[in-house]
């Protein structure tokens, strides 16, 4: 007889308030994420703007209420002063963490005009590898302030008036790992981070901050990084992310969602290290709020075929994960990034969902993979 699971519901039994963050998404400049993903100019389905409305159509239809922007590793080699002004007159940048050309089609205002369409904020992040405090407080300014300073009346010239007033801001991107550009020890980046974000609170005290936590629970310094950082910028950030990825290789559907079970241990252990921290500072901080930086699942796209062979595999990929091969290539050569990625927020133990987002796919003939974990269609659950 096959077992059969039961859940009670009662609602006059509540924990707390849902963000409704919880449901948010990312998008990085990674193969076509961005280019030939949710911009792609002279494509039939695409708009004045050149993104595709059938992509901003799905992403309305799930509600996707806040996406992070622009990485991801890409981030820790962003210079935002190349993604504004005049689309012609932005330079076109060697990209490091994938080995790719930007050519800053689309920058930081374009990218604000898809997330309006689509109904959501935007979560920006700040290149805390290559650069640091200084550059970004000018972006803070550039984005938030109303005017009279150098960069907040560099946007009202480049015809925007009103400040974008975004209010979550991502400190760096994955800094515990080797291959990350302008890796840090958890000393180093708890300090950079803490200096950073208080800087930016002198600009606009409304904004919140999300802290880099592990990039997995493989990590060597899983947990003590979280300890170190945190020890650092407690008084100053408002969220810790937690990152991980898990794939369905072996493509056993109980296993894979058997994995859930891990899921729970990581929160588990960034929830006791968090206590740990609060209780050496005797912080009286008390909310505490966690975000998933990036939680990924489904398996990647095997290296291509094409004349990229003579080219060699992306060396920041993740030692730790040796099986786990990045494809370098751009456009028609790389499958759009497969699988599905979830987002957490919640401010109290056990109480959150995730978020599964699509990327846009083309059957043929830039899926030439064959890779069938790429889907169109993806559900959420709880």
């Amino acid at each position: 007889m096959a077992k059969q699971a039961k859940m009670v519901v009662d609602k006059a039994f509540s924990i707390s308030k849902i963000d409704k963050r919880i449901y948010g998404s990312f998008i990085e400049h990674l193969g076509r994420a961005v280019y030939d993903g949710i911009y792609q100019p002279g494509h039939p389905l695409s708009n004045a703007d050149g993104f595709r409305k059938d992509v901003i159509d799905l992403v309305k239809e799930l509600d996707v209420p806040i996406v992070r922007y622009p990485g991801g590793n890409f981030v820790s080699n962003f210079y935002w002063e190349d993604s504004v002004g005049p689309v012609e007159e932005r330079p076109h940048r060697l990209e490091l963490a994938w080995r790719s050309l930007e050519k800053n089609e689309v920058g930081l205002h374009e990218f604000k005009k898809w997330a309006d369409a689509a109904n959501s904020e935007v979560m920006m992040a700040v290149n805390l590898g290559t650069r640091g405090i200084t550059d970004a407080c000018n972006l803070l300014e550039y984005c938030n302030h109303p005017g009279g300073t150098k960069y907040s009346d560099l946007r009202i010239k480049h015809g925007q008036k009103d400040p974008y007033g975004f209010k979550t801001w991502c400190l760096g991107n994955e800094m515990d790992g080797p291959w990350q550009i302008g890796h840090k020890t958890m000393d180093e980046y708890g300090r950079l981070a803490e200096e950073t974000a208080k800087a930016m609170k002198l600009i606009d005290p409304s904004i919140e901050f999300v802290v880099c936590g592990s990039s997995n629970q493989e990590m060597p310094t899983f947990a003590l990084w979280e300890d170190h950082v945190l020890s650092h910028t407690y008084d100053y950030v408002d969220y810790l992310s937690l990152h991980t990825y898990y794939g369905n290789r072996s493509d056993d559907s109980n296993d894979f969602l058997a994995k859930s079970d891990d899921m729970d241990e990581f929160i588990r252990t960034i929830i006791a290290t968090c206590d740990y921290v609060k209780a050496k500072k005797r912080s009286k901080k008390k909310s505490r709020h966690y975000i998933t930086d990036k939680v990924h699942s489904g398996n990647y796209p095997d290296p291509c075929n094409s004349n990229c062979h003579k080219q060699k595999y992306n060396p920041h990929s993740r030692a730790h994960k040796p099986e786990r091969k990045r494809n370098h290539c751009r456009g028609k050569h790389m499958p759009a990034w497969p699988g599905m990625s979830f987002r957490i927020f919640w401010n109290h133990r056990w109480q959150f969902k995730y978020f599964i987002r699509p990327f846009p796919v083309d059957p043929a003939p830039h899926n030439r993979h064959n890779n069938k974990s790429v889907q169109r269609h993806t559900d959420g659950f709880i």
